[in-house]
């Protein structure tokens, strides 16, 4: 699988805005997915590192 990479580094409010949920969603999400080893964060910036993972959630 390509990897695609988006340089906009967002909020996590601005992430809920644009998806239409709260922040505290968000954060736990991205929590999740960073304990599932999807993703990696380091500061606002995300890095998907495996993408089958994430695919895995909208299934």
């Amino acid at each position: 699988m390509e990897l695609v990479e988006i340089n906009l580094r967002l909020t996590h409010e601005e992430i809920a805005c644009m998806i239409g949920t709260s922040r505290p969603t968000v954060t736990t999400l991205l929590n999740t997915f960073k304990q599932e080893g999807a993703i990696t964060v380091e500061g606002r910036e995300i890095k998907t590192i495996r993408p089958a993972k994430l695919l895995k959630w909208i299934d």
